[in-house]
Formats: C-alpha cells, structure tokens, sequence
C-alpha cells in the first residue's frame, strides 16, 4: 500500500522549482534516503509523491529523461508519450484496485510551476489542507490540467504536419483558466468564488467526474510490463 512521507523532499537550499530534479539527482545517485518520497521506481519513469498534495492522494509521475516540461515535447518524444501513457494507465489501474472508494484525474499542468517534466495523478475528493485557494483548485482543472490522451494527440498531429507542440494555449491564456468560476467537476455546480463552500461540497459530491469519463475512455490498455513489472508500493530500488 502507499505510504506518503510526512514531509516534502528537502530542498537544501535551492529554489522549490528544481524539487523534482533534485528528487531525481539523488535517486539516481543511490541516495536511500529518497526512497520514501517515491511510490514505484521504473527503469524510463518514477513516480513520486507530492510534497504538498491537493487530494487524498496525489502522486508525480516523472520520466528519467531530462525534459523541462510538456512545452519541450516535441514529435522525437512521441515514442516516450505513448510509452508515459501506458506507464500512467498501469499506475491508474493499481490505485483503482488499491482505493476503489476514490475516483482519479490525470494530466500536466499547462503552465507548470517545477521544472522536469512530471504528470499528476491524483483523487478527485480534492480533500487535503494543502487544497487552499481558487488557482490551487483550478489548476487541477482541465482545461488547465491537460489530460495525456491531448498530449499524445497533440504530438501525433505535429508529426503529421500539425503545429509543433504538445500544449497548444498559449501561456496567457492558460493563466486565464486559473482565474475562472470554481465549479465542481462532477454535478457542475458553480461557486464562482465561494472556495469554503466549494470546499465543503465537495466533500458530499460523489458524482464522478467528466474528468473521470474522458480518462478511462481513452487510456490504452495498461499492463505490469508498463512499469517495469514492479508493484506500486514505496522506496523501490533504484
């Protein structure tokens, strides 16, 4: 089962942007000590827990390969989208079996505030009190949150001929998104920007959500063999 540290991944001194490349750095380097900020460690991707979780759970799914973020994908990772793709439905399908009360979203943020490139997959109870304010909610919102299935179309069409880029809003249009009516994803009651009381239907909403639908219709088949054929549990070997 998952077991989340207590505490984010320390910094060091550094800016929090590079959290993640850090986090990589010293696992890389055989650092024991980072084991327990990992749920599942894969020979092409990682999965870490977030240090300031928005859900019940809320992990970061990373790939080894230096990317600064979905913006730097181009159509010569398109083999790495697919196979991040599979990597992410394999670790839907385990939590699903491991928290079956609790439904999930995935997707990248489409202005990401750390650098490397890492999806989100997280619960959609939205529960935690790191949840706390209106561009925490709504960054984990498409279409600011932007689901895999877009990235990987986005790629497959840049190389047939399409514009070359795996996020198609600009920056200042994404940002925008943040700044939208709170509304819950599953009944779709709006709160314009009542975040307490937005907060306190969430936790009696059980609807599932649109997010929800649209994932489980698209994700391609997953497998153990997407992840290496390890089981999703915490501080596996490097």
């Amino acid at each position: 089962p998952l077991c989340p540290p207590t505490k984010p991944l320390p910094l060091a001194g550094g800016h929090f942007s590079t959290v993640l490349q850090v986090g990589l750095q010293r696992l890389e380097a055989g650092d024991a000590g980072v084991l327990p900020h990992f749920a599942h460690v894969g020979e092409e991707f990682v999965t870490s827990f977030d240090g300031f979780p928005k859900s019940k759970v809320h992990l970061l799914v990373l790939p080894r390969l230096r990317i600064a973020g979905a913006r730097d994908l181009t159509a010569e990772h398109l083999s790495l989208a697919r196979r991040l793709t599979a990597y992410v439905a394999w670790l839907l399908c385990e939590l699903a079996a491991q928290r079956p009360e609790l439904t999930w979203r995935q997707g990248v943020h489409s202005n990401p505030s750390l650098q490397q490139l890492h999806v989100h997959v997280l619960s959609e109870d939205f529960q935690s009190p790191c949840m706390k304010n209106k561009k925490h909610y709504n960054s984990f919102q498409p279409p600011f949150l932007l689901g895999l299935e877009s990235v990987l179309a986005n790629l497959e069409q840049s190389v047939e001929g399409g514009p070359a880029c795996a996020v198609r809003a600009s920056k200042e249009e994404a940002e925008s998104w943040l700044k939208r009516d709170l509304t819950c994803g599953g009944c779709g009651t709006c709160f314009a920007n009542r975040f307490v009381e937005l907060k306190r239907h969430l936790d009696v909403c059980r609807r599932p959500s649109a997010a929800t639908a649209a994932a489980s219709a698209s994700a391609p088949r997953a497998s153990a063999a997407a992840a290496g054929g390890a089981p999703l549990g915490v501080g596996r070997a490097a």
